[in-house]
């Protein structure tokens, strides 16, 4: 069934039009919208249907359909829920997984250096990545690459040969010594793998696709697919206009700071690179920073104002000589003790830079190419040294916001993948690192106008970032213990809500593929835990009606609750729900090590979890009003539920001064006066 919209009112713009239309197709089965898949074309567009849905519900609570970018699915899940159909499954199974963009462009770097004469270091990054994008256009486009080739790189024949057999040889050969997909493989073969399955079983739940304007041939299959679903829905990409609010990291305030410290150190503390470093908003060196702006402001007026100086800090240090020694014989109205004072005091501003940055800098003044990774470990040492306020420490002031985290998260990767980088000098380095980040986008979200709720006691933050959204530092590394139960956790949300739609016979050798999967990277001992965990939670006659067909699992809920007297935004993802006539029954997962006993145990262990299914059967009762709402959390290691008593949870939402909200009344009309 094709199905558009072609026309918006003009009260609403084109996401509340279609926020409104789901809303009034499902106002009398609200867990219908759990069912609903919408695809959205970048995650800006997806927020902002988002926040369509809470502005037409005037802020009450309510369920949210899946919102999701397609080309996001994860490979293992859909594997698992095609399972039943042996040609998908082989498909899948026959994809290796994707190789990362960033080690992609310096793998093709190091090829084009063995060209001779061909590149340097930065000039080979920035080709390797005019060598991807081609890769990238004609995997999308189903194109051959030699056509793509920029009209710059076809002026000589023997480089455009040589770049060809990088990208037509040398490269795939590469990717199967990896056992890798490019990028744009990997997403074609999961977006139509995707639309052959709901061709082949007729999906039947509703699905939208929501402001597409791509054509390549996968993506128009998969529009194509959902068009003639029945319950699918396409809206054309005219009608939606998402917000195009994202910059080159390079751009941003973070990216230009990093860029600024790399090119001092490169430049040796010339005028221009050094001025742009110590003015960024980020610059504190320990002090507090309208005192430091105070100083670097002095040091400007007397040396990087007039002749350059010698290199480095030394050549700095000899010009405030100088400049003092003139300011001696001429001093105006300050005094000799002044003047002493101020040279003190901006000699020790150079001493404490050049400590600060001293492995960086000495790195840097060397012109003999050293390790890229060792080049990077010392500029981001640097950088946070130079961040440090009196207040803050330098990791927390850089690694905050879409910048900071986004650049955070990319020099971790990056650490990981430095090995792959030739060796640079400090004049080549900073020209590297802008040629990577320069391709790094960065979403900016416009700033929440109302603070967004997190289980927590009354009166205290819910976290010590007083709301800012930060990143640990790159030299932290991956948590890789961390990293590894958490995305074990999960996987077994994800088994525990796809394989109580396949058959029983079926599951557990779906179940048993499904944690092979090289991709996840699951030790074995712990596979074979898992699958006995799942097994025994699915085959409990006891849970029998959580997996029923009024039961739904994975289900979205936003809107808006009071919280110490304050408007919050609530988001929450409900594990598995049940509704029945009279109750509503929340389950929430959890896959820690240490199972408490019982409830009083749990209370003690783990009185956060208490605090966070109180804020869901709070948004619950506003969605079903009238139906006693349970809650229990189920202990995926011993498939223990344990039920949390209705007095506990009301004290939890008291505990948290926490109210359902209650949106303001509308306002009347007024009328002719008489």
């Amino acid at each position: 069934m094709t199905d558009t919209i072609n026309t918006v009112p003009t009260s609403q713009t084109a996401l509340d039009a279609i926020a409104r239309r789901m809303l009034d197709q499902n106002k009398n089965d609200p867990l219908a919208m759990a069912v609903t898949t919408v695809f959205v074309p970048d995650d800006a567009t997806g927020f902002a249907l988002r926040q369509s849905f809470i502005n037409q519900l005037q802020g009450v609570p309510a369920v949210m359909p899946n919102i999701e970018v397609p080309e996001a699915a994860d490979r293992p899940q859909l594997a698992l829920q095609i399972s039943g159909n042996a040609a998908l499954s082989k498909t899948l199974a026959d994809l290796p997984p994707p190789i990362s963009p960033l080690k992609r462009q310096l793998l093709l770097a190091g090829e084009v250096l063995k060209v001779p004469g061909l590149a340097n270091a930065p000039q080979a990054v920035a080709l390797a990545d005019t060598l991807s994008q081609v890769l990238d256009q004609a995997e999308r486009n189903n194109v051959s690459p030699d056509t793509l080739l920029p009209a710059g790189l076809k002026k000589d024949t023997k480089q455009t040969a040589a770049l060809l057999k990088i990208i037509t040889q040398t490269w795939p050969q590469k990717l199967k010594e990896l056992n890798a997909s490019d990028p744009e493989v990997y997403r074609n073969t999961i977006l139509n793998v995707r639309a052959e399955f709901w061709r082949s079983t007729n999906h039947a739940d509703p699905v939208f696709a929501i402001g597409f304007n791509e054509s390549a041939p996968a993506m128009a299959n998969l529009l194509k697919t959902v068009a003639a679903l029945p319950k699918g829905t396409v809206v054309p990409p005219a009608t939606v206009a998402p917000p195009a609010n994202d910059n080159s990291l390079s751009a941003t305030p973070v990216g230009s700071y990093l860029l600024a410290t790399a090119s001092m150190a490169g430049e040796k503390w010339a005028p221009s690179p050094t001025l742009a470093a110590l003015h960024s908003p980020l610059a504190a060196l320990g002090e507090n920073q309208k005192e430091f702006k105070r100083q670097v402001a002095d040091l400007e007026n007397l040396v990087f104002k007039g002749s350059p100086p010698a290199p480095g800090a030394d050549g700095v240090k000899q010009s405030l000589t100088a400049a003092f020694n003139a300011a001696a014989k001429n001093p105006g109205n300050r005094t000799p003790a002044q003047l002493a004072a101020s040279q003190t005091e901006l000699n020790g501003l150079v001493d404490h830079l050049q400590a600060a940055g001293k492995n960086f800098f000495d790195l840097a003044a060397s012109d003999k190419p050293v390790p890229f990774a060792q080049m990077l470990d010392a500029h981001i040492n640097f950088v946070e040294a130079l961040a440090k306020s009196d207040k803050d420490n330098g990791a927390w002031r850089v690694w905050r916001g879409d910048d900071g985290v986004k650049a955070a998260y990319y020099l971790r990767d990056l650490r990981t993948a430095a090995a792959l980088v030739p060796a640079v000098t400090g004049a080549e380095y900073a020209g590297v690192l802008k040629d990577l980040i320069d391709d790094v986008k960065v979403q900016h979200r416009a700033p929440d106008p109302i603070p967004h709720f997190r289980p927590s006691m009354a009166g205290k933050p819910a976290n010590d970032n007083n709301g800012v959204w930060a990143a640990p530092s790159p030299l932290r590394g991956p948590q890789d213990n961390n990293d590894y139960y958490k995305n074990l956790g999960t996987d077994v949300h994800a088994m525990l809500e796809l394989l109580p739609h396949l058959p029983p016979a079926e599951r557990k050798e779906a179940a048993r593929a499904y944690l092979a999967d090289p991709e996840l990277g699951i030790r074995e001992r712990d596979q074979q835990q898992v699958l006995f965990n799942v097994g025994t939670i699915l085959n409990n006659p006891d849970f029998a009606s959580l997996y029923g067909p009024t039961s739904r699992s994975e289900v979205s809920i936003s809107g808006l609750v009071s919280k110490d007297g304050q408007k919050q935004m609530f988001n929450g993802i409900i594990d598995r729900m049940l509704i029945t006539d009279k109750e509503v029954y929340i389950i929430d997962y959890k896959s820690n090590i240490k199972v408490p006993k019982d409830f009083d145990d749990a209370a003690k262990m783990y009185d956060e979890y208490l605090l966070q299914l109180a804020s869901y059967r709070l948004a619950i009762q506003q969605i079903y009003p009238g139906r006693d709402v349970k809650c229990a959390l189920l202990f995926t290691r011993e498939a223990k539920l344990i039920p949390l008593p209705e007095d506990k949870l009301d004290a939890a939402a008291t505990r948290m001064h926490l109210k359902p909200y209650t949106p303001p009344p509308a306002k009347q009309a007024s009328g002719p006066k008489t």
